[in-house]
């Protein structure tokens, strides 16, 4: 073998190099990008599990924050949660406000409800209810008296009456009333804080 490396000309022994090279690069060389691209991966996981670690860390604070109160408040707590209905969307709420109109009988115009963005309290939303009735006062004020009794908290915001001159009924005069509510529900959706965590 050697022989036969001090027979090679110049010319032999760089294309002989350049063979073993290239065998070299095509079959054990590693530029390190399969390793680059498993540690971008292996950050992505990491990341990841830091994000749901912080999502469980909240979850325990909020879960010792509620039993804290719940001690503090006794049984008023849990009477409160009995009038805070799971996940109220501002569709149910509007149906339920409608529905305890019809219920005395006045007529209803232009119902919106929306979400409120921000949270009342740790886990407590609120949803933003306007609508415009028009009936005769009692059953304005039956209809008043009837939200409470739904088994919902429910505020009323701003209550606007005006009489109605050009039309009247038979047992009284016809009310315009304009009404802001507020109806607060426990939300057991993760609302997202710190950054989009």
């Amino acid at each position: 073998m050697e022989e036969k490396l001090k027979e090679m000309t110049y010319g032999q022994a760089a294309i002989f190099g350049i063979l073993l090279a290239a065998i070299y690069y095509f079959l054990a060389y590693d530029s390190g990008s399969s390793k680059e691209l498993q540690l971008q991966n292996l950050t992505k996981q990491v990341q990841t599990k830091k994000l749901e670690i912080r999502k469980a860390k909240r979850a325990i604070a909020s879960a010792k924050k509620f039993e804290k109160l719940a001690k503090q408040t006794g049984g008023l707590l849990e009477k409160v949660i009995q009038y805070l209905p799971n996940d109220m969307t501002p569709v149910e709420a509007k149906k339920m406000i409608a529905k305890e109109a019809q219920v005395v009988g006045i007529s209803f115009s232009n119902i919106s409800a929306k979400l409120l963005d921000e949270e009342v309290y740790d886990f407590v939303r609120e949803i933003e209810i306007g609508a415009r009735f028009k009936g005769e006062f009692n059953q304005m004020m039956n209809f008043l008296s009837d939200l409470t009794g739904i088994g919902k908290i429910i505020v009323v915001k701003k209550l606007q009456m005006s009489p109605i001159t050009s039309l009247k009924s038979s047992s009284g005069p016809l009310i315009d009333m304009n009404l802001e509510l507020r109806a607060f529900y426990f939300s057991t959706e993760e609302k997202k804080k710190d950054g989009g965590v």
